[in-house]
Formats: structure tokens, C-alpha cells, sequence
């Protein structure tokens, strides 16, 4: 017996003892490691050791003992009297292949897209595809580039933060840059890429009524103070929403819709393939017209 075996196995004799309301009880023998029997089918403790979260208390692990085994044991009567009871069995067969047809598919599609992904997701295909359907790609928050500083309203150099960070001069990002290193200061810079506004709106503590596609429009900077800090947002671009998606924000989406349609493809592939190999073998028998 392994030793987590071993060791839950103490914990078996323990729920036995416990549940066993006054019946006096030698050492602990689990007969053959059988915890419990339905009929035909057994539960073992190596099974139900499997099973069993690690790091669990003795009382949780007497739980979880208890819980698991009389749920083990609902299961296997349950499905007994509905093997025996369910008029159309065959039904359940049925979708039991059906799913199993749908797995296969699955990892069938994930094969040819695994082996195809270079050449339908190279770069020039998905510039492509999102110039023909430029009007599919519409963001659903507004978008923004620019710079976001937190620091304490007393910081010594607020009126140097002010300026770098509403700058455009490199000497002067990178005096801010430097200066952010303290640990007192919060800093992102985000100029070279697009990020959604909820990301922004979680970390600055923006009035309720504040409408960012009515600010953004005549303003390129935001302050506020709360708690003794300071927050201070330069805005660089802004996409209001039901913009169209730059190309980079929107490649995800591209990704996922060819994606699909070559699942579909290659389900549609697939079942071409087999549907005449079958006719042509004589394992396929057809009677009715398709076409």
C-alpha cells in the first residue's frame, strides 16, 4: 500500500469507527480494501483514495469519506432501477456515439488546424481578411494610448512628473521613467499600444457621471486626487465606442472567426471523404437521392 494510500486508509478505519454508533470494534480491517458494494460493482480504497483532495483535515477527510461514498452508492442505484426502467435505452446509446463522433471531430479539426495554422493565419492573410471585413471589427469600450502616473500628493517632485509625462520628448520619458522606479509610484506607459478604458477606470477613481467619449474629446489630460495620491493620465489617441478596431486590437477576432470556419471546413472535408470512400467500398448503402 502507498503511503497516501496508506494514510487515508487510517482515515477509512476512523469513519467507519465513528459511524458505527456504539457497535464495538477490534482493529480496523476493510475487507480486501472494500469500502462499499452496489450489486456486481465495488468501491475500493485505492479508488476512493484517487479521489481525495490533498491537504485536507481529519474531519474534512472524514467528510469528504462520507460524502463521496454515499454518493457513490446513490449513483450506482440510481442507474441500476434507470437501466431497468427507461423504455428506450437504445437512445442513450445513441447520443453516447454521437459524442463520442463529436470528439473525434474535434481532435480531428484541431489536427488540420494545428497543420494548416501557417499558412491561413500568416500575417498578409489576416491584414487581408480584416480589409474585406473592415466593418465587422467595431470596439464594444472605448480605446486609448497614452501615459498613467499615480504619486503621493506630497512627492517632492510633482511639478517634474507633471511635465514628463504630458511630454513628447524622449529625455523627458525618460526622466519620468527614472523617477518611477520608487516603489511610491505607480506607472504605466501605454503610448505604443491600444488597451480598453475598463483597464484604466479600475485604477483611478473617476466622479460616477464621468463620460470619457464627452472628455476625451476636448481634453488630452485628467488629474484627480484621492487619499493623499495623486492621479495623473495623458491621453495620446482615443477611440470612442463603435469605433472601428485598429488592426492589432482586432486580430484576436480575425484569429477566432477563420478559426471556425476552418473547423467547418475541415468537418465538412472530413465527412466528404469518408461519405464516398464508403460508397465506393460498398460499406456506405444509399437509397434516397441526396442532391
Amino acid at each position: 500500500m502507498s503511503r497516501h494510500i496508506g494514510s487515508h486508509y487510517a482515515i477509512f478505519c476512523a469513519m467507519i469507527l465513528s459511524a458505527s454508533c456504539g457497535r464495538s470494534h477490534g482493529d480496523c480491517n476493510v475487507s480486501d480494501s472494500v469500502l462499499a458494494r452496489v450489486g456486481n460493482s465495488v468501491l475500493t480504497a485505492e479508488e476512493l483514495s484517487s479521489a481525495m483532495p490533498f491537504g485536507l483535515s481529519h474531519e474534512d477527510s472524514v467528510k469528504f469519506v462520507r460524502g463521496y461514498v454515499r454518493t457513490w452508492i446513490d449513483n450506482k442505484l440510481v442507474g441500476e432501477v434507470a437501466i431497468n426502467n427507461i423504455p428506450d435505452s437504445k437512445s442513450i446509446d445513441r447520443m453516447v456515439d454521437d459524442y463520442r463522433t463529436e470528439l473525434i471531430m474535434w481532435e480531428y479539426r484541431k489536427i488540420m488546424l494545428d497543420q494548416h495554422a501557417p499558412s491561413f493565419l500568416c500575417e498578409d492573410s489576416l491584414k487581408a481578411y480584416y480589409e474585406k471585413y473592415s466593418g465587422d471589427w467595431v470596439n464594444e469600450t472605448p480605446l486609448l494610448k497614452g501615459i498613467f502616473v499615480r504619486v503621493p500628493e506630497a512627492d517632492a517632485h510633482i511639478d517634474d512628473i507633471r511635465k514628463w509625462y504630458k511630454s513628447n520628448k524622449t529625455s523627458d520619458l525618460e526622466s519620468l521613467e527614472k523617477y518611477t522606479l520608487s516603489e511610491t509610484v505607480e506607472y504605466d506607459y501605454f503610448r505604443e499600444q491600444w488597451i480598453e478604458w475598463t483597464a484604466l477606470k479600475s485604477k483611478i477613481p473617476f466622479p460616477d457621471n464621468f463620460s470619457p467619449d464627452d472628455y476625451w474629446k476636448n481634453h488630452k489630460v485628467y488629474e484627480t486626487s484621492q487619499d493623499g495620491q495623486l492621479y495623473m493620465l495623458s491621453v495620446s489617441e482615443y477611440l470612442p465606442v463603435k469605433s472601428a478596431k485598429p488592426y492589432e486590437v482586432a486580430i484576436g477576432d480575425i484569429k477566432d472567426r477563420l478559426s471556425n470556419e476552418r473547423r467547418l471546413q475541415y468537418d465538412r472535408q472530413l465527412k466528404d471523404e469518408l461519405f464516398n470512400k464508403g460508397i465506393k467500398s460498398g460499406d456506405v448503402e444509399l437509397n434516397v437521392i441526396l442532391d
